[in-house]
């Protein structure tokens, strides 16, 4: 994102140089015209015709009278005109994204399933009743003279209330929980990184505001030297000088830049629509965009060059700028190699890792014994003396251990399941690397 906002300042500088280069130009034809013998036709070229200096510089906006100035580039100027600057908008489009609001949702869900995993550590109450009639029951086969031996009711009646408390669980709990953690923040990350695909957009629209307003001003300074142009020619036409096709020529040259304005107004109308519709707020069809800083924002402050205006023109001292890739300090390369290593993408990889392990950690716990205590109070006929035919209360408390001792290899494949799904990540990492590799040699060469 970065490369791409230097490459377009870059345009627009180089811009502004053949738009001094013109005003030069049109300067330069500003001769008088060396009276010639009365009756001798001479045919002219309209571009050879001398043109009047125009009265005002490039510095309006569109729609506006060229004395009225538009931006500047000087950063006191800017920071005392209020102007909108590519890093507010940027930031305005970043806070009213639509995926802002998702971000406390991760949170509360983030919140919720971790209060949800620790209740496995608090004792478990469940209250059970049962009624039950059986065919048969336990008798005593063996005679005892003078006693008739016991027998057990067939129908049965209980309620009972039972309660679990967990010892250890092998560090299922814990490494849910750090699971559930990172998925969250893995899923924030994610909105993090939609949202500064945002600033691509921002970019786009920001910065065709400037190169049509750019553009608009080239069109109108050759609008005005067309206009004085075809007011000489007609002059020269009605002398007999040149032949009226000339003069046709510089109509339909007016008519086409008329057109071209026309479509230009157009073009800045949407991409000033645009901008607004990013950053949530309404901007005015005149509203002051500043240039942001063309080398990494702030390596030319390392290298010691700050814009400054010339006098002539008051645009900025664009031959006082170095070329990008070739500036004696390394500064530039740095804050190329910072902007890229602070892209929330990377962070991302990060947390997709961290995820994984802490996935391969709570498979890992899936394996390991169970130990929880247990007690039951109930109140039931029969009773614990299975031969007393009478309702009776008792209880019972104890330890019991669980341990899955053979799962069909089943961990072994979620393990191999883990492992691929790293390398896809790295895979995904080393195609952006390279993606931004490939545009950071891009601008190095241009």
């Amino acid at each position: 994102m970065t490369l791409f906002i230097t490459l377009i300042l870059l345009v627009l500088n180089s811009g502004l140089m053949m738009q001094s280069g013109q005003t030069s130009d049109v300067a330069r034809t500003q001769q008088p015209v060396t009276d010639r013998p009365a009756g001798q036709s001479v045919l002219v070229h309209p571009s050879e015709m001398p043109v009047s200096q125009p009265a005002s510089t490039l510095r309006h906006a569109p729609g506006q009278p060229p004395e009225t100035g538009f931006f500047t580039l000087d950063k006191a100027q800017q920071s005392s005109s209020g102007a909108l600057t590519l890093e507010d908008a940027q930031k305005l489009a970043a806070e009213r994204h639509p995926l802002r609001s998702q971000q406390p949702l991760h949170e509360s869900i983030r919140d919720l399933n971790v209060r949800n995993l620790n209740t496995q550590y608090l004792p478990d109450f469940t209250l059970s009743a049962s009624a039950q009639y059986q065919s048969e029951v336990t008798e005593i086969a063996i005679p005892v003279p003078g006693a008739v031996p016991p027998t057990q009711p067939k129908d049965r009646y209980a309620v009972s209330l039972n309660m679990n408390q967990l010892i250890w669980d092998g560090g299922r709990v814990s490494s849910a929980r750090d699971v559930e953690r990172s998925y969250r923040e893995l899923e924030r990350q994610s909105v993090e990184v939609e949202i500064y695909k945002r600033r691509d957009q921002v970019n786009e629209a920001y910065f065709n505001v400037l190169i049509t307003r750019q553009r608009l001003e080239s069109t109108d300074l050759l609008a005005a030297d067309v206009d004085a142009r075809l007011g000489q020619v007609k002059v020269r036409v009605e002398s007999g000088a040149v032949l009226p096709s000339h003069a046709d020529v510089l109509e339909a040259e007016k008519i086409r830049l008329r057109q071209q304005r026309m479509a230009l107004d157009a073009s800045h109308r949407t991409s000033l629509e645009v901008l607004s519709e990013l950053t949530g707020t309404e901007l005015p069809e005149d509203v002051v965009l500043s240039v942001p800083n063309p080398l990494l924002y702030g390596a030319l402050q390392q290298d010691g060059v700050s814009y400054s205006s010339s006098p002539a023109t008051g645009r900025p001292d664009v031959a006082s700028i170095p070329v990008p890739g070739k500036s004696s300090n390394p500064g530039v390369l740095e804050g190329m190699g910072a902007a890229t290593s602070a892209r929330p993408e990377y962070k991302l990889f990060s947390l997709n890792r961290e995820t994984l392990e802490n996935r391969e950690k709570l498979t890992s716990s899936q394996y390991r014994p169970v130990i929880s205590g247990f007690a039951q109070t109930a109140y039931s006929r029969p009773g614990l003396d299975i031969f007393d035919d009478s309702f009776s209360p008792w209880y019972m408390v104890g330890v019991t251990a669980r341990w899955n001792l053979w799962n069909w290899n089943k961990s072994s494949r979620e393990r191999q399941v883990l492992h691929l799904e790293r390398k896809l990540v790295d895979s995904r990492e080393e195609a952006f690397e390279q993606q931004i590799s490939v545009a950071e040699r891009a601008y190095l060469n241009t």
